[in-house]
């Protein structure tokens, strides 16, 4: 089998039926990076997810007449076209728009395409991640047993999974404006983007629209960056995107003008993009979790890098607050958690975006965040998860002396990416890092991007090449509780209920393809 045709039956197992020709197309652009094929497989993973699926993927055959009413037999990946919120007036919606003085947030970009033809889905119930700003083109899995009924799919959050991506040309073709209008049957306003925008400026307004603010200075350093990589300006949007999340905020993005004075009591207008710069426990202690880090003993838990997940045997859960310190690259904004948020956790690194919707409260410059107005982007700044880990937090607060560390200020940068690694259970074989870094040697970066291009290299890689084996544990025979983290690969999930009942062939699925699995 070459290695065109493995990759192709690598997606067609994963339910991505590609079309040979585009495949073809990909495979030859990444030609010039010298990789194996998992690796190959990540990249073109990649190149897919901002595709238009009519270019990339072959339509449906299987369902020749969609207007039964079924369960759908297998699973099946699908592109989004649009959102609409059919749930309140289209005029009121456009008059919202119109407006001059509309909130950005009423402007967000938001029905399922086959190629040819396009089928209505309705959320049967509420989808978590699904939001009107859920950008077309997005790439969505409906999983066996969805129902379709009359040429319309309805939606379940346990049927379906949404797996991201955009495509530029339908984000502009798409958004709330240009569907309201089609919606009324009413003329599209003309707007005021140049027909000769250039890539750069196209980047820009991209980002802009989705409350991301980048600093043109900064947007064309980037762009230059990866000038060698010959790609459209979708694509290029990603790579951006890339390179912006794990970017310090301050080089990266214009602060806040907005909002003079946060020192009045009101609920945001508008979305807001921020970035964390600490995450605290104010719910337990400060001497009890300064102790709980220093004993010799400690779980290596509570070691990460970055801000720190203490034990939770250690610390009572229900007792939990957490402050963080926001900013918008200039001033610094103190924050609390209102309810829980899900997704937040100490080991949260410092440097992750957030983005905060409009009704956020905001009384006397602190924000109090609500799980329903407000979204994780990710991210990381390596130099802030140095600065303001546990540790280094816990003794600003307390006033006294950072313990000394075992790091060596003598360190390679080798070394140092394998200590970041290490401190995050991820225990990499040095001949495979060094050989991966080699591998990047030509593209000129600090220590922290060349962290995010290893991590990319290696979330792709097999743990038989790239990643110690465990050795703290000689007999896992005996009956324990795992003492420290401990990371795997999945190899294959089973579902034994299936296998048991019809005592057939058992469903088995490969989930080497998502890098939600790993």
């Amino acid at each position: 089998m070459t290695q065109l045709e493995e990759i192709h039956l690598h997606f067609a197992s994963n339910h991505i039926k590609l079309k040979m020709e585009w495949l073809r197309e990909v495979v030859n652009f990444l030609s010039n990076i010298k990789s194996s094929t998992d690796k190959l497989i990540g990249l073109v993973y990649q190149q897919w997810i901002y595709s238009n699926i009519k270019h990339s993927t072959e339509p449906i055959k299987e369902f020749e007449n969609f207007n039964d009413i079924f369960d759908l037999p297998q699973p099946l990946l699908l592109q989004i076209e649009s959102v609409t919120d059919i749930g309140t007036s289209f005029l009121k919606q456009y008059q919202t728009l119109v407006q001059k003085d509309y909130d950005e947030s009423a402007a967000e970009i938001g029905v399922i395409e086959l190629d040819d033809y396009k089928i209505d889905a309705f959320e049967q119930k509420r989808i978590p991640n699904l939001l009107l700003s859920t950008p077309p083109g997005s790439k969505i899995l409906l999983f066996r047993g969805t129902r379709i009924n009359q040429n319309i799919i309805f939606l379940d959050p346990k049927k379906c999974q949404l797996l991201g991506g955009a495509v530029y040309d339908l984000m502009l073709q798409n958004n709330s404006l240009h569907s309201l209008c089609r919606l009324l049957n009413i003329q599209i306003p003309s707007e005021p983007r140049s027909a000769q925008m250039t890539q750069l400026e196209e980047i820009h307004l991209h980002f802009a629209s989705n409350h991301i603010k980048l600093k043109m200075e900064w947007l064309r350093e980037v762009v230059n960056f990866l000038s060698n990589i010959k790609s459209s300006t979708d694509k290029l949007i990603g790579l951006v995107y890339q390179q912006w999340i794990y970017s310090n905020i301050k080089q990266s993005t214009e602060p806040i003008k907005e909002f003079e004075n946060f020192n009045d009591i009101f609920d945001l207008p508008q979305p807001l993009l921020l970035q964390i710069e600490s995450v605290t426990d104010i719910g337990t202690s400060f001497l009890k979790q300064y102790q709980t880090l220093v004993q010799k003993d400690y779980d290596e838990s509570a070691a990460e890098i970055g801000v720190i997940e203490l034990d939770d045997y250690k610390i009572d859960k229900k007792f939990k607050c957490f402050s963080l310190q926001l900013t918008d690259g200039e001033r610094i904004f103190k924050a609390f958690e209102q309810k829980r948020i899900p997704n937040l956790l100490l080991s949260t690194p410092p440097g992750s975006k957030i983005l905060l919707f409009r009704g956020t409260r905001i009384n006397q410059n602190i924000i109090f965040l609500d799980p329903k107005k407000c979204q994780l982007l990710g991210g990381a700044v390596y130099d802030l998860m140095l600065q303001n880990n546990s540790l280094h937090s816990l003794c600003r607060l307390l006033n006294i002396q950072i313990p000394s560390e075992p790091r060596s200020a003598q360190m390679t940068q080798l070394e140092e990416i394998h200590l970041h690694f290490a401190s995050n259970h991820i225990k990499l074989k040095m001949e495979w890092l060094r050989e991966v870094v080699n591998f990047l040697s030509n593209i000129k970066s600090s220590t922290d991007k060349l962290i995010g291009l290893v991590y990319q290299q290696w979330i792709y890689s097999n743990i038989k090449q790239s990643t110690e084996p465990i050795k703290e544990f000689e007999n896992f025979n005996d009956i324990f509780d795992l003492p420290q983290p401990l990371l795997l690969q999945i190899e294959s999930v089973t579902d034994i209920a299936l296998l048991f009942l019809n005592n057939t062939k058992h469903l088995y699925k490969k989930t080497t393809m998502s890098p939600l699995l790993k």
